[in-house]
């Protein structure tokens, strides 16, 4: 409606112009009638037919996502142009690059964005942008900003489309069946630690798990902390912020009970399917996806409070994260991706996506407003409280990053919770390990 009543404002203005009749303004009108001539011709595709493989990394996307928020829309307006959807479970990037094969576009997390650089893959979309005049300015500032660290000479690699944001679940039956009060909106790591002793027991012959503190390379991504040094080219998993990081880790822990024999990480399912767990610390996408496994409804009563923060970073959550679309630089369909790619922050796409249960990556509350409710997942739970806390700067990232965290989640996390290692001399013998990896590398 309000592009219509702009298009008849424009009518009577010409029609007020041709009656003045002058020189100047029928040059003004013809200026900006070749203006927009000019900005048609560029907005039209003139690539003919193409198939565009699209491999989702890790962006999650289902295949009802898929379909109705990229393959429809760009249907609608370009119906020579189809997508394929290749998902990361079937074959790696590594091997579509490797055997001749690579995707027109990959989807992914600004976590993985600098392995995929390194290979060389992504094409710089700071042209195409100002071609197509694509608005960065529409897009929340912490996102264009992570996302520019990727580019080491200015280069944008990719065109955000949704965003992720830390959250709390929490089981209210269990809070219920042990007369604790529910967590609040906002709490803090070591509040969240006190209630997880109250409610780590075992009740008949079940055992019951307070919170799991997640794994502990997002605890070294909430405090900033690379656990790559690019001035020294080495692992670093054992600075003072590093030790802090697990020093909450081993507390949990500690708890009586928590660690079960050598089980010191407890798996989503406990907390979504079993119904043992009173607080799951997670994002807010993981839980769309998690409701979408389910058909909507949990097993048990749930709600929502925000990602924990530690005392010393107060209203500071999960780091700022993000999906993209990344072009192929030597892609044949390069014509056809970028058609893509513009539409991806349009208000209709970021509309479907939040209706869908995607944050939208654009400034607007009104279409944030509308997160979930083409599902109605989220009516009646605490949605607002996730937003108390903001998305912790983001550390910076390597290509060595992968390798690093599951040596820390995996060896290093184990040594501390169930080997009882001390946690100095932990962290330096994973910091030395992953060193040698480097080296290999």
């Amino acid at each position: 409606m309000a592009k219509s009543g702009s298009v008849a404002w424009m009518l009577v203005l010409l029609l007020i112009v041709g009656c003045n009749g002058t020189a100047s303004n029928s040059e003004n009108a013809g200026d900006k009638g070749e203006e927009r001539k000019e900005n048609q011709l560029a907005d039209e595709y003139k690539g003919g037919p193409a198939e565009l493989v699209v491999y989702d990394r890790n962006a999650g996307l289902t295949d009802e996502e898929f379909q109705k928020v990229f393959v429809q829309p760009l249907k609608a307006k370009y119906p020579e142009i189809s997508l394929k959807h290749v998902k990361a479970a079937t074959i790696s990037l590594e091997n579509m690059l490797a055997g001749g094969t690579p995707p027109d576009i990959v989807l992914t997390s600004n976590v993985a964005l600098a392995t995929i650089a390194d290979m060389d893959y992504p094409t710089d979309v700071n042209e195409m942008m100002a071609r197509f005049k694509v608005d960065m300015g529409r897009v929340e500032p912490a996102v264009v900003t992570e996302l520019r660290k990727f580019g080491k000479k200015g280069e944008l690699f990719g065109i955000p489309f949704a965003m992720n944001y830390g959250a709390m679940m929490y089981n209210k039956d269990v809070f219920d069946k042990f007369a604790v009060a529910y967590p609040r909106d906002s709490m803090t790591w070591d509040e969240i630690y006190e209630l997880a002793i109250r409610l780590t027991r075992t009740d008949g012959n079940v055992k019951y798990i307070g919170a799991s503190p997640g794994p502990a390379n997002w605890k070294f991504r909430q405090y900033s902390l690379p656990v790559f040094d690019d001035k020294t080219g080495r692992a670093s998993v054992s600075t003072e912020g590093h030790k802090k990081a697990f020093e909450l880790m081993q507390k949990f822990y500690k708890i009586p009970g928590y660690v079960d024999q050598a089980v010191f990480e407890y798996p989503d399912e406990v907390f979504v399917k079993e119904g043992r767990m009173a607080m799951f610390p997670t994002w807010i996408a993981g839980v769309t996806y998690y409701l979408n496994q389910s058909g909507g409804k949990l097993p048990f009563n749930w709600d929502l409070a925000a990602y924990p923060a530690f005392a010393d970073r107060p209203n500071l959550g999960q780091p700022v994260d993000f999906h993209s679309a990344l072009v192929y630089k030597a892609s044949k369909n390069k014509e056809a991706a970028y058609q893509l790619l513009r539409l991806l922050l349009t208000d209709d796409i970021q509309m479907m996506l939040s209706r869908g249960g995607r944050l939208p990556v654009i400034k607007d509350d009104a279409i944030r407003k509308q997160f979930g409710e083409e599902n109605g997942y989220y009516k009646g739970k605490n949605l607002q409280a996730i937003f108390k806390v903001g998305p912790s700067p983001a550390p910076s990232a390597s290509i060595y990053d992968t390798k690093i965290n599951v040596l820390v989640n995996t060896e290093l996390a184990k040594s501390i919770a169930v080997d009882g290692v001390d946690i100095n001399s932990a962290l330096r013998s994973a910091e030395e390990k992953a060193n040698k990896e480097i080296v290999q590398k």
